[in-house]
């Protein structure tokens, strides 16, 4: 094989003030389209490299590849003398153990990006500037892959804002963290916690930048789960489409979004929006895991299967209850947007839904489980008014504090009821409650935007609660049952 570089070079002349970067962004972006390596008529040198050209194909090509034995420590090395190339089954399950959890055959492919960075660059207005940025990029660029090792993962791309890695669904806490620097030894966290931790270390490194334009820039992420033995290619095609729909999952952008990829067929899509605004939700979901873990394998049950089989069973019907009295849910969710997110009618809910004696080994994951529902809802209602202000200061239409309140409540406990379900039928419906001088002043444009903001924010509340029981069921569930 010919060994060679193939190197492109741009020349253009850049104004002054207009900032490197910026005068070379688009330039920059067409050349990464570029074809990387000559194409050989022969056969493809990335396969001969990848899987050998003998009928054993064990990656003896990769490992004898120069730049890989030049390495001294890869990170697709298992460790050990002989160095074996990690797979997908031994990044799933780290340890090599006979599975626990039925996550343990499963892993994860996270794609995440930095949100605005084109526009924080570009309104570089010396090359000083667009170098610091430059070295805070890389800085978080390492920082988060260190991260990603630490965990059991595999980062495949780290440049500057751009994250791609494949991981464990549970792993360890990274040693050096933002705000979690107190973690025990081995903690285990699962992959939200990861995303979490991820995302502060992100804020962390453009403090600065925050600070003056409040959200931005930001990280958005796409995170694909799916079995051990669906194909990558996949799991990547479908990280890549979850994080545009992270992005879009918020005008503030900063979303995560999660998809489930069950081998039995079954999936199901988890997505958080503003994660800088729901690190407490991410962070008690991750509480939920540990609970539901511990309360599962704990010793003074009668035995450890009987114990894992009742907590099967205390899953799902925990899911079951949920989905089957989603309407006293519902109305026990308006209830505590009515007393302003401080009543205590969710709290009653769980109290007369599980009240057997059977269930109080559970009680700290129901407890978990109940503050989640409560967390969820107070998201949701501090969106609302926010959203409602930006809008009415946007059109200069003034409005009181009390309208404002009364708008918040009747949105977030009506407009998920509407009948029929159709964007006209809640159109009409938060048309109904506007204040005169709304309804006057927003043209169909600006009130068609208004009313979707709004159904993002507001729409099934309930049915995010009943995913992070999903989730749960998930990642407490013994290896073979789907």
């Amino acid at each position: 094989m010919v060994k060679y570089l193939r190197i492109y070079i741009a020349v253009k002349d850049v104004s002054e003030g207009e900032g490197v970067i910026a005068a070379f962004g688009n330039t920059l972006a067409a050349l990464e389209c570029e074809p990387h390596y000559c194409p050989v008529d022969s056969g493809n040198p990335l396969l001969t490299l990848f899987e050998g050209d003998s009928p054993v194909r064990k990656n003896r090509c990769l490992k004898d590849f120069s730049l890989v034995k030049s390495l001294a420590d890869w990170m697709l090395f298992k460790g050990g003398e002989e160095k074996n190339i990690r797979d997908i089954k031994s990044i799933a399950n780290p340890s090599g153990s006979t599975p626990v959890w039925k996550s343990e055959n499963y892993y994860c492919v996270l794609n995440s990006d930095g949100d605005s960075m084109g526009k924080l660059f570009a309104a570089c207005d010396s090359d000083e500037r667009a170098k610091q940025l430059s070295e805070k990029s890389f800085q978080y660029c390492v920082d988060s892959a260190k991260m990603i090792l630490d965990y059991g993962g595999v980062p495949l791309y780290a440049g500057g804002d751009d994250l791609l890695a494949i991981l464990p669904v549970t792993g360890t806490a990274p040693k050096e963290g933002t705000t979690e620097n107190q973690d025990s030894p081995d903690k285990e966290i699962s992959v939200f916690e990861l995303v979490n931790r991820l995302n502060a270390k992100f804020n962390e490194a453009f403090a600065d930048e925050r600070k003056l334009n409040p959200g931005k820039p930001s990280l958005s992420v796409g995170l694909s789960i799916q079995h051990i033995k669906s194909p990558l290619y996949e799991a990547l095609d479908r990280a890549f489409g979850l994080l545009h729909q992270a992005k879009a999952s918020s005008d503030m952008k900063n979303g995560l979004c999660v998809d489930l990829q069950k081998h039995s067929g079954q999936s199901f899509q988890y997505t958080v929006r503003v994660m800088s605004d729901n690190s407490d939700l991410l962070r008690l979901l991750d509480k939920m895991i540990t609970d539901a873990r511990k309360a599962k394998m704990n010793e003074q049950a009668k035995s450890a299967a009987k114990q894992k089989e009742d907590m099967n069973i205390f899953l799902s019907g925990a899911g079951y209850v949920l989905e089957t009295y989603s309407a006293l849910l519902v109305s026990a969710i308006s209830h505590y947007i009515d007393d302003g997110c401080a009543g205590e009618s969710i709290d009653h809910f769980f109290k007369n839904m599980f009240d057997n004696d059977a269930q109080k080994k559970y009680e700290a994951y129901l407890n978990g489980l109940r503050d989640y529902c409560k967390l969820t809802v107070q998201k949701q209602y501090e969106l609302v008014p926010i959203e409602i202000k930006n809008t009415a200061a946007d059109n200069q239409i003034p409005l009181s504090d009390e309208e404002v309140v009364r708008m918040t409540k009747e949105i977030l406990t009506g407009i998920s009821k509407v009948t029929p379900d159709t964007f006209n039928g809640k159109k009409a419906f938060v048309g109904e409650i506007l204040p005169a001088a709304m309804r006057e002043k927003l043209n169909t444009d600006k009130f068609d935007d208004f009313v979707k903001k709004l159904i993002c924010i507001s729409d099934g509340i309930a049915d995010r609660c009943a995913d992070a029981v999903r989730i749960l069921r998930f990642m407490t569930e013994a290896p073979g049952k789907e």
